[in-house]
């Protein structure tokens, strides 16, 4: 016998409110493992999931939460990779392109932007794994966190509309070296954290404005697909993932 959806949908929003709340990663499989099997007994009784949770499910989380301490070194770990990834996306690209140059706006509100970034990414999950909105609202937070891009997009924009001098510019052998170590680097965070979506937005991003230029896409054109061609790939693969684990959850 396996858990009836209602279950199953609160163990993995559990987990996901532990996770965004600073809990180890390990101690989180384990407690969410020992609920899967009292939610299971529960359900074999003929009792549903307040049973176990009570009749207010954030309420829940957030004392198992409070029960459990803060990870520090995860914590550090997963904005230390998040900038990181950030960094290695940006760079990438750009050296894709061959404009490694940057602006001070462009060096100190890349960093800025992301951990903003990062921050309402987190926010996201935990209120929408805590207060169980409508899928139509779970699929707005989620398509405001693709969106989220857009905000390193419209930086590039401010420091071209004014026109910013550049203070630092890499050379042809930077360039190459750069790429190299972006490319890997994703490839490593990729490994890590054995999720293909990083390299999905990547691939989104960089690609299509690739193939635009080499067709001789007209400047006008092309912007129009860049801006809204990734983040209509980026919700489908959202929607399509998540159909996906769920039709596996109930196999």
């Amino acid at each position: 016998m396996t858990l009836s959806e209602e279950s199953r949908e609160f163990v993995d929003h559990l987990r996901l409110y532990l996770l965004t709340s600073g809990r180890n990663e390990a101690e989180v499989e384990e407690i969410t493992e020992e609920l899967e099997d009292h939610l299971l007994e529960a359900e074999q009784e003929g009792k549903s999931t307040e049973h176990i949770t009570g009749k207010s499910p954030e309420k829940y989380m957030k004392e198992l939460a409070g029960e459990m301490p803060l990870d520090k070194k995860q914590i550090a770990g997963w904005i230390q990779g998040f900038i990181l990834g950030i960094v290695a996306f940006l760079l990438l690209g750009d050296a894709l392109e061959g404009e490694l140059s940057y602006s001070l706006l462009e060096l100190i509100g890349y960093p800025v932007i992301a951990l903003f970034y990062l921050g309402a990414i987190i926010l996201s999950f935990r209120y929408v794994s805590s207060k169980r909105p409508t899928k139509k609202k779970e699929f707005t937070f989620y398509a405001v966190i693709s969106g989220g891009f857009m905000l390193f997009m419209g930086l590039i924009f401010m420091d071209q509309m004014l026109s910013i001098p550049a203070v630092w510019t890499a050379g042809a052998t930077a360039e190459g070296v750069i790429l190299v170590l972006s490319a890997l680097t994703l490839v490593a965070l990729l490994l890590k954290w054995r999720n293909f979506f990083l390299v999905f937005v990547a691939l989104v991003y960089y690609v299509p404005p690739l193939l635009m230029e080499a067709a001789g896409v007209q400047a006008d054109t092309s912007l129009m697909v860049e801006a809204f061609l990734p983040l209509g790939l980026i919700l489908l693969y959202i929607v399509i993932h998540t159909f996906m684990e769920k039709r596996k959850q109930t196999t």
